[in-house]
């Protein structure tokens, strides 16, 4: 049975069809949700670590790890810039030999050493300065805190007081550095076994996270299977799963892989006769299910998410073969996908009698939310729209009142 039904009075019209158009979609745009967090916290070493969850491209899933370090590092409190061939030829010195001054924060090391903004540093600790990037890594990783160095630095470049030429002179600066916290972040990318075969006919993506992944990711060296995202509007969304559940429990079993659940979601699936296209992996799932029976129409499962412990049931449905068009012209359009039911009625130049539109949302906890408008007579005489915060009714554009959900 298909548990998607959707109202088509629109047959009423039947008798008009040698001059409608009737059609349906093909194809489906999949919405798929971003960032299950499976862990986060502290690394036990002045850094933090994230796993989490992405549906990543092409639906592949992928198992995110970021790991920030922090360090403290010298600072002098200034701003530079590279000496480029254009502001060499300005100032009328060599291009690319130190750094030029921008910027001196009060009270920072720079300042207190008597650094003056266009002022250029040639060297430090003896060592060249080449341009600004270099600079910054010589002061966070040749010098140290609280630790005095020595600055090499020309002073009055680019000005003269005789007209002939620069005023300019070199001298020495000791500078002691002040510290400053930076954060180092390494992200790194794992590829997970899913099945689009169960996105295909439940509109939920699911991902694996293999025994040896799960002693890093959660201290336990077994296979998990989660949903990372769920297509809005389909069977999956309808009955509650979201985004960041575990899959314990698929028809009365415990789950201990993705095949598992796969064999299940595709054996049933060939038994109410839905066609899809199997690739990859599926094509094993389905080798492997041929040899299983299944005495089920429909998927239950149990999950325990970030929204709790949930029982689904539901059947199966391809997802990519939900919707329906009709058409009459001037008199009627009609138009449903599988998150959402559109039709227009005499709607030509200005409204005559009336337009619908209706779309699922995504939803933050396990009910359905959906949002809807009916507007009838011209230019939305009254109108009614309801969404999930609740509902509002219009009488002859100006009378309006509200009604909050609790």
């Amino acid at each position: 049975m298909n548990t998607i039904q959707r109202p088509l009075s629109i047959f009423l019209l039947a008798a008009l069809a040698s001059c409608s158009g009737i059609g349906f979609h093909g194809e489906h745009s999949l919405q798929t949700s971003q960032g299950v967090v499976l862990r986060s916290g502290s690394d036990g070493e002045n850094g933090k670590l994230q796993y989490r969850l992405s549906s990543g491209s092409s639906y592949q899933p992928r198992l995110i790890k970021t790991h920030e370090r922090s360090s403290v590092v010298s600072w002098f409190g200034v701003t530079v810039e590279s000496i480029s061939a254009e502001l060499a030829r300005k100032l009328a010195v060599e291009a690319w030999t130190g750094v030029r001054v921008v910027r001196v924060l009060p009270g920072m090391a720079a300042s207190t050493a008597g650094l003056l903004t266009g002022d250029l540093i040639l060297e430090i600790n003896g060592k060249p300065v080449i341009n600004d990037a270099q600079f910054i890594e010589m002061i966070e990783f040749s010098t140290q805190p609280g630790v005095a160095c020595d600055l090499r630095v020309v002073r009055g470049v680019g000005t003269s007081t005789s007209g002939a030429g620069n005023d300019a002179r070199a001298f020495n600066i000791t500078l002691i550095p002040g510290e400053k916290e930076i954060t180092d972040s390494q992200t790194d990318s794992i590829e997970l076994d899913t099945s689009l075969g169960v996105l295909k006919v439940t509109g939920m993506q699911l991902a694996e996270i293999p025994a040896d992944l799960g002693a890093t990711v959660y201290g336990l060296s077994q296979a998990r299977v989660y949903v990372v995202g769920i297509v809005t509007g389909s069977p999956a969304y309808l009955a509650g799963l979201r985004g960041g559940d575990q899959v314990q429990m698929c028809n009365g079993e415990p789950v201990t892989s993705l095949a598992q659940v796969a064999r299940q979601v595709l054996s049933i699936a060939a038994e109410e006769g839905i066609a899809i296209d199997l690739a990859g992996k599926d094509i094993e799932f389905m080798e492997q299910a041929s040899t299983e029976s299944v005495d089920a129409d429909s998927l239950v499962l149990g999950v325990r998410g970030p929204l709790g412990a949930h029982e689904a049931s539901f059947e199966l449905q391809n997802i990519d073969d939900v919707g329906f068009e009709f058409h009459i012209p001037i008199l009627f359009d009609y138009d449903s996908d599988l998150d959402s039911t559109n039709w227009e009625a005499l709607d030509f130049i200005f409204q005559f009698l009336g337009t619908y539109q209706s779309r699922y949302k995504p939803s933050e906890t396990r009910q359905v939310e959906r949002k809807s408008l009916l507007s009838l007579f011209p230019f939305g005489m009254f109108e009614f729209e309801k969404n999930e915060h609740g509902r509002r009714t219009t009488l002859f554009w100006l009378i309006r009142w509200r009604s909050r959900n609790r």
